[in-house]
This record gives C-alpha cells, sequence and structure tokens, in this order.
C-alpha cells in the first residue's frame, strides 16, 4: 500500500465517520486546487521563460561570434534570472488573486520599508534574548 492509498482510505474514513464536514472538505479542495495551480503556473512560468530567454541569448551570443560553450553559460545565466523573475510575477498573481490567501500577505519589501520609514513598526527584544545575563 503507497502513501497516497493510504491517505485516500483515512480521508474516507473520517468522512464517513462523520469527523469531516462537507465544509470542511470543500475548504480543503480549494487548497489543493489552488497549491496545482501555483505549482502548475511555476512550472510553466520558469521553464518557458528559461527556454525562450536561454534559446533567444544563446542565438544572439553566437551570432556576435562568441564561442558557443560561453555563449551557452550566457544564455542559461540570462535565462534562470528571466524564468526567476516571471515564475514570481506568475505565481503572486495567482496568490494576490485568490479568495483563499486574500487575508495571508506576500512580503513585499517596499510596503515593510515604508511602514518602518513612517514609524509604524516597533522593534521589541526581550533583555533575555540577546544572549547576555540579566
Amino acid at each position: 500500500m503507497n502513501f497516497l492509498t493510504a491517505l485516500a482510505q483515512l480521508v474516507a474514513g473520517l468522512y464517513g465517520a462523520h469527523k469531516l464536514t462537507s465544509k470542511l472538505v470543500e475548504e480543503a479542495d480549494d487548497w489543493f486546487k489552488l497549491s496545482l495551480s501555483l505549482f502548475g503556473t511555476g512550472f510553466v512560468c520558469f521553464f518557458g521563460s528559461l527556454g525562450i530567454v536561454g534559446g533567444a541569448a544563446f542565438t544572439a551570443a553566437t551570432t556576435a561570434g562568441v564561442h558557443p560553450w560561453l555563449a551557452f553559460v550566457i544564455s542559461l545565466g540570462a535565462g534562470f534570472f528571466a524564468a526567476c523573475l516571471s515564475m514570481a510575477v506568475g505565481v503572486s498573481y495567482l496568490w494576490k488573486r485568490s479568495p483563499l490567501t486574500r487575508g495571508i500577505p506576500l512580503l513585499s519589501p517596499m510596503k515593510v520599508e515604508e511602514k518602518v520609514l513612517e514609524g509604524g513598526y516597533t522593534l521589541t527584544v526581550p533583555a533575555d534574548s540577546t544572549g547576555g545575563k540579566s
């Protein structure tokens, strides 16, 4: 028996014993769909951008007379950075659009920095957390 079969039997058993409500099952299904959507979007964005930008950079570098291996390394780096950016944009768009994650913020360094500069945050360090004796 593999893990997924055991997990499916556990969920079916709990649902049959009325320990799970239909609302809880629907919410778990929504979270599962969101996680699959985030994973699928990240996968497609990452490898699509890596292929497109990497291929274009390799073609441009070899056309300019760069050695093919150096062109490969340059194109791989350019494709990787573009892929990371496109994956982050795609996944954050889905995260912000989903009603499930509406109350869960993504880290936005600029917003945090603005709040710190406005004086909206205070940093409190307990005396015993500094490693010194109190």
